[in-house]
């Protein structure tokens, strides 16, 4: 985190590519003519300046900084007594500006959002005055918010978006903060009980043996691809899709090719191969990966050619797939406002799933089974009973079965549905490989500039 000195009103984005960009913070808007010294790789032939006040955004050519440099020569040139030796005009102060560089190659720290906090309330003898924060990503904007005690609804405070220059809410980065990690969390909880059934609420969230499976590697692999699909600018290729993420999911399934609970023997023989083709399953590995789809689609038809995109690669059996899509059609339907009773209703009449009994009659006389036709509807079942996403992943986790799988999948719904305690959150984080990790802060970071 960096604090900003509160002198500064005006904010230019300078880029020179995607990747190396950086911000010049200045006190008046003729310090733009500043952006001429700002290092010369970071500069465009169009600039963004934004008044941190206003939150109105200009757009900055170099010809307006190149004439303004003009101007301010002939204005030299026209003032000399020409009987004396010519020298060049003063440069302008050094200190009207102050740069911060991004993906500095230093640290390779990328500073992407820039907090404003109201710190006097605007009078008619004061104008409002505002510190100023840059933070690197929306997990240490959240917890600048946790620790200064900011709630999502807070109206007063504005966060920049230093890439896009978009304004968001506090509502805004709550929301993405812990996208797709409901999915993450159910795995990782119920990994203890997979071959171990506890047919109880009653049981610790974390041990010393919780840890990812195959279903988060295989969700993550799916979103590494996702990450770059915004269907509200851009149609979805769905062959070109299809393509990508078999080579994520044979990239990831190599690099971590022992997982707890390990792969099947059928998906282990497609992630090692040439030529890798579907081979008719109908396990609930296709439901599992999928709930990146239900977070980017932006309807629900887009979410059902997807999911089935997702899980022919290798589910290509009619349940396979359906169970796919039934997955991601809740999370879809959730996260847009709909009402448990609504999603019930939708999945039974599409899918024909049995959701009438409830988790103590399937706790009864369930037993384990890893078919699509024969987790999904469980894990639905505890997701729409439960109270808040904690109960979700309880509930779940006592239906015993496929439980790291079962419960993956009632967290990702749960997920859309409730909001995620930090402490689970933070605890499920902690124990992913740095690399998992940079892809879900990517993916949540994705979906909130796509928005």
């Amino acid at each position: 985190m960096i604090q900003i000195d509160s002198k500064y009103r005006y904010m230019a984005s300078c880029f020179c590519d995607e990747i190396f960009h950086c911000n010049v913070f200045m006190e008046t808007y003729q310090g733009c003519i500043q952006l001429e010294y700002a290092p010369k790789e970071y500069r465009d032939d169009e600039n963004l300046m934004i008044d941190l006040h206003t939150l109105e955004i200009v757009h900055i050519s170099n010809d307006v900084i190149r004439n303004r440099r003009k101007a301010r020569w002939q204005a030299w040139a026209d003032s000399v007594t020409y009987n004396k030796p010519m020298e060049d005009p003063e440069e302008p102060p050094a200190g009207e500006c102050e740069t911060i560089n991004h993906a500095d190659l230093a640290d390779k720290k990328a500073y992407h959002f820039l907090i404003r906090l109201e710190k006097s309330a605007q009078t008619e003898a004061q104008n409002v005055e505002y510190d100023y924060y840059v933070m690197s990503d929306i997990e240490e904007c959240c917890q600048f918010f946790d620790d200064h005690a900011i709630q999502p609804a807070d109206e007063s405070i504005r966060i920049i978006d230093l890439f896009h220059l978009k304004i968001y809410k506090p509502r805004d980065l709550f929301k993405a903060r812990y996208m797709l990690l409901g999915g993450i969390i159910g795995d990782t909880v119920g990994s203890v009980y997979e071959f171990d059934n506890i047919y109880t609420k009653q049981f610790p969230l974390f041990s010393n043996r919780s840890i990812y499976t195959d279903d988060s590697i295989m969700t993550l692999a799916v979103a590494d691809v996702l990450q770059y699909e915004n269907p509200k600018r851009f149609p979805m290729d769905y062959d070109f899709i299809h393509e990508q993420i078999i080579q994520s999911m044979q990239k990831w399934g190599r690099k971590y090719p022992n997982p707890k609970g390990a792969y099947g023997n059928r998906f282990t023989k497609w992630l090692m191969s040439k030529n890798p083709e579907p081979y008719n399953s109908l396990g609930n590995g296709s439901a599992m990966r999928v709930s990146a789809v239900g977070w980017v689609c932006q309807t629900l038809e887009q979410t059902l050619e997807l999911a089935a995109a997702t899980a022919d690669i290798t589910h290509n059996h009619p349940e396979g797939i359906k169970g796919a899509q039934a997955t991601a059609a809740a999370i879809f339907l959730a996260r847009t406002g709909k009402s448990v009773t609504e999603i019930r209703q939708y999945i039974e009449s599409t899918f024909r799933y049995d959701l009438s009994r409830t988790c103590d009659q399937i706790r009864e006389v369930y037993t384990y089974n890893e078919t699509c036709q024969g987790t999904v509807p469980e894990a639905l079942t505890a997701a729409f009973e439960g109270k808040d996403f904690e109960d979700v992943i309880r509930l779940a986790v006592s239906l015993g079965g496929d439980c790291d799988t079962l419960t993956c999948i009632a967290g990702s719904v749960a997920g859309a549905l409730f909001d995620i305690p930090k402490e689970i959150a933070k605890e499920t984080m902690k124990r992913l490989p740095d690399d998992m990790l940079d892809v879900f802060k990517r993916f949540s970071y994705s979906r909130l500039i796509d928005g």
